[in-house]
């Protein structure tokens, strides 16, 4: 019968006693409203810094870009050298005057190809 009539019941939850909370939405305290602002703050400066350094990193990035494309240049005008060195020492044992004269224009290539990426700004 304990139960029943109320004995050794301890809820709260009828309409009398116990704490209430408000129904509507409670205002957080106001260090944590602080806190958020600040944070947000913080959190847009360092958005713009992100943002900042992503812009440097494109720009690197294709003047790398550049920089790799000028390089494949100069390195195809020294395989036509190198080639072209190999075709005189052919020339050269085989006493042969058109693969001396083919080592000679490939070697020409070769030249006006470097001096095509040299002066490329």
């Amino acid at each position: 019968m304990g139960v029943l009539s109320g004995q050794g019941h301890q809820g709260g939850g009828g309409r009398g006693g116990g704490r209430r909370l408000r129904r509507g939405r409670q205002e957080p305290p106001a260090e944590l409203t602080e806190r958020a602002r600040r944070y947000q703050g913080e959190q847009e400066e360092i958005k713009k810094q992100a943002e900042a350094k992503e812009h440097e990193r494109d720009a690197r990035s294709t003047e790398g870009d550049e920089l790799m494309h000028r390089h494949h240049g100069f390195a195809n005008a020294v395989a036509l050298f190198q080639v072209s060195i190999a075709l005189g020492a052919l020339a050269a044992l085989t006493r042969s005057r058109p693969v001396w004269f083919g080592s000679l224009g490939l070697g020409a290539i070769g030249l006006v190809m470097f001096a095509q990426y040299l002066l490329r700004t």
